[in-house]
């Protein structure tokens, strides 16, 4: 099986980045693990099902996205 993980963390990140501009004013949270352990398994749940439709470009994409992250 896949790795997915950083897939995951990534998304994980934007959706915390987005919730502190909710408001359209910024509002500092804490990233903590505790508050981000049940959304980051959602998110990789998604990843998995969405890698399920067709692994071959899937991978590609989300290798994509990893070394543009790098």
């Amino acid at each position: 099986m896949p790795v997915f993980g950083p897939t995951s963390h990534v998304q994980n990140k934007i959706e915390f980045c987005l919730n502190e501009w909710k408001t359209g004013m910024f509002v500092d949270d804490k990233l903590q693990e505790s508050s981000l352990k049940k959304k980051f398994s959602d998110h990789l749940q998604s990843v998995v099902s969405w890698n399920e439709l067709n692994p071959e470009v899937t991978k590609k994409i989300r290798q994509k996205i990893f070394n543009n992250l790098l």
